[in-house]
């Protein structure tokens, strides 16, 4: 009789044991926690505009006298048929000078370079290219002078003219044609180049 009660107790106390053991676990596992982050990813943008503030340059009058002009008509060049220089009576000793303004229209930090490329099927005088001195400007810095011939001839001359932080808004460099004044001058008589100035805008990298 004894031994049986002495069962009957252990089991009560195992299945007691097992109970709080249960409760123990299932407390303990209604502790929880989770973390959601919201991610927003959005590129950035390279766009430029270009355009011509102010071309002056020098020409003969009505008279034969070397006369100064100033053209401050702002002129977007992306626009089809707008040229940066007007040179239909180019002669030695003058000269054109072009002020362009380069524009952030994006977000992304860049560079620019600037090379000249000759018209595919135009004509083409060497004795003139070879005579229009080309000078280009920023920040009254030189960062290229040489000929028209020196651009054409070369693939490599790629001219890097500066770079733009972010947020930066505008830029301005000048572009100077100046006809030289040399022994070989006849030669470039009647003479034409047609060319195109490309401005290359390259995202910064690290």
């Amino acid at each position: 009789m004894g031994n049986r009660k002495s069962k009957v107790l252990l089991a009560a106390v195992i299945i007691l044991g097992l109970m709080v053991a249960m409760l123990l676990g299932t407390t303990f596992a209604l502790f929880s926690d989770n973390a959601s982050v919201n991610n927003r990813l959005e590129s950035g943008t390279l766009k430029v505009g270009l355009y011509r503030t102010t071309l002056s340059y020098t020409e003969y009058d009505e008279q034969g006298d070397v006369v100064s002009k100033l053209d401050e008509n702002r002129v977007d060049l992306r626009a089809g048929g707008t040229k940066v220089f007007e040179t239909d009576n180019f002669a030695p000793g003058l000269m054109q000078r072009a002020t362009l303004e380069l524009v952030n229209d994006g977000t992304v930090p860049f560079t620019y370079t600037m090379t000249f490329v000759l018209v595919d099927g135009e004509p083409y005088s060497a004795a003139l290219a070879e005579q229009v001195e080309v000078l280009i400007t920023k920040d009254s810095a030189t960062v290229y002078e040489g000929t028209l011939a020196d651009f054409f001839e070369s693939t490599a001359v790629n001219v890097a003219v500066g770079e733009f932080a972010g947020d930066e808004q505008s830029q301005t460099f000048e572009i100077s044609l100046n006809f030289l004044d040399d022994a070989n001058n006849n030669a470039a008589q009647d003479g034409t180049v047609c060319f195109d100035i490309n401005v290359r805008a390259t995202q910064k990298t690290a």
